[in-house]
């Protein structure tokens, strides 16, 4: 049976303002992504992005209360740095960057790619969200110890160092083969309901 999300005493405190900085980014985001007038990309792949805010934040909550006094639990080295450096506002921090991080990369490609083409700009928009949904899921699964891909992935990493770099690369494709397949399947999905893929 998986363990419950939130903790208790000052892991809860962690984990509201963890929720906080999660909200408020997430609002931020948006706002931006309305005020430069690419209110249209949050239309088209809600879908990836209500499931990485979902998972996200539950991978997010579950991961405050896991590795506080035991930052070296998080497999992440950057968020690893983040928690080892400051404690208990490690996930809050952490969560500002990503989101914040990804939410920029997203722009900057629809500032590269909108004019240019915009079937590929749609494709690369779902494809970098449905990873991101994707990543979540599957690192939350890790916390609750469902057997998924990346479960196992994770632990032979753990048990085969040697192999780790090809196990990750292997992984990793994978992982971007089943977000780019998801997003093909979403616009084929979007073409017949007839939508538009701006």
């Amino acid at each position: 049976m998986p363990e419950p999300v939130l903790g208790s005493g000052p892991v809860f405190e962690v984990q509201m303002l963890t929720l906080l900085t999660i909200a408020a980014s997430t609002l931020l985001s948006i706002r931006l992504y309305v005020k430069t007038g690419r209110r249209r990309i949050l239309e088209l792949a809600w879908p990836p992005l209500l499931i990485w805010a979902v998972a996200g934040t539950l991978d997010v909550l579950l991961t405050a209360k896991a590795v506080q006094g035991s930052p070296l639990k998080e497999a992440n080295p950057l968020a690893r740095a983040l928690f080892t450096e400051l404690g208990p506002l490690g996930p809050p921090a952490a969560s500002i960057l990503w989101i914040t991080l990804w939410a920029s990369i997203s722009l900057l490609v629809d500032i590269s790619l909108h004019s240019i083409n915009k079937r590929l700009n749609a494709f690369t928009q779902l494809t970098l969200f449905y990873s991101l949904a994707l990543g979540h899921l599957y690192a939350l699964s890790g916390w609750l110890g469902w057997e998924t891909l990346y479960h196992i992935g994770f632990t032979l990493n753990q048990q085969h160092p040697p192999l780790n770099h090809m196990i990750s690369g292997v992984f990793y494709a994978t992982w971007m083969l089943e977000a780019a397949a998801l997003s093909a399947l979403h616009l084929t999905v979007l073409k017949k309901l007839g939508g538009k893929m701006e």
